[in-house]
């Protein structure tokens, strides 16, 4: 089930694009480059609860997150004449997001020997896997470094793991080791097309 939030409001967003378009060869061949910068205040997400709140999520507003990218066309016109035309596109484009901030929430940085406070940075959601400076849509999870042998069942016994299993080298952040295994989008889309075509002859 879900829990209300009547502080739910209006996410927004603030776009710039900068566009070219280029020609050459009497419109043979033609392209065009675009470029896009998107931050997005108060972001409707589900944040998941923990259990004991009896709710299994609820819909709240991030921070801000900021998208941006480019994107890069080529048409080219390879035949036309009377009964017969042949065209192609290449596009490529690059898109990444990244999280400015959540719920404006922050937490101190101590030193690990002496224990002292040297700074300060803005709370991680663990349990939802957002993480600041990183992709909303990134795929955490565990390090692998092998797999545990029949002879090492001693070793693997001290961490609670057992031979014949995956080696956990690192838990899910944020562990200064860790890294995101994915992403649910990836960062550089290419397509390639064809098309063809005959045009009407008058009679």
């Amino acid at each position: 089930s879900r829990m209300a939030n009547p502080g739910l409001q209006w996410e927004k967003t603030t776009s710039w694009n900068v566009g070219v378009d280029l020609s050459f060869l009497d419109g043979r061949i033609s392209t065009s480059l675009d470029y896009f910068y998107m931050p997005t205040t108060d972001m409707i997400m589900s944040q998941t609860l923990p259990l004991f709140s009896g709710f299994g999520s609820i819909t709240c507003n991030l921070g801000e997150v900021v998208n941006q990218g480019f994107e890069v066309s080529l048409t080219s016109q390879n035949i036309k004449s009377k009964s017969f035309e042949w065209n192609t596109s290449f596009g490529l484009s690059y898109y990444k997001n990244e999280i400015k901030h959540l719920y404006y929430q922050y937490e101190s940085i101590n030193d690990p020997k002496t224990g002292a406070i040297t700074g300060w940075k803005e709370t991680d959601d663990k349990t939802n896997g957002w993480f600041i400076g990183q992709p909303i849509s990134a795929i955490w999870d565990y390090k692998v470094t092998g797999i545990w042998q029949a002879d090492e069942w001693e070793e693997a016994a001290k961490v609670g793991q057992r031979p014949v299993i995956q080696k956990w080298k690192t838990a899910i952040p944020p562990t200064t080791s860790s890294t995101p295994t994915g992403r649910e989008r990836p960062y550089i889309m290419k397509t390639t097309s064809n098309s063809w075509d005959r045009p009407l002859q008058k009679s």
